[in-house]
């Protein structure tokens, strides 16, 4: 993604800290992540060198990383209701 404008720039590019605040992870992890090219990097220009995250990139990979966590939790609820019923039935 490249980036003219100033008032572009801020609302769709995160830095490093925003990105593992928003996701809930560490630095290193944020740095795995764009070198797996999950998370994309923002490209501002030659002269500024610091990481930038697109905006776009981590809140598509917080919504999957979400999708994921509520199936495991329903998966965990079906278990959980599952062994309940069979906790309840008379043993033969």
């Amino acid at each position: 993604m490249k980036i003219n404008n100033s008032e572009t720039m801020l609302s769709d590019v995160l830095t490093v800290e925003q990105t593992r605040q928003l996701l809930k992870i560490s630095k290193a992890t944020v740095y795995n992540l764009l070198k797996r090219n999950e998370l994309e990097r923002a490209n501002i220009g030659y002269l500024i060198r610091r990481t930038l995250i697109t905006r776009e990139s981590a809140e598509r990979l917080a919504r999957s990383r979400k999708e994921v966590e509520d199936q495991s939790t329903d998966q965990a609820q079906a278990r959980n209701t599952n062994l309940r019923r069979n906790a309840s039935l008379p043993k033969r």
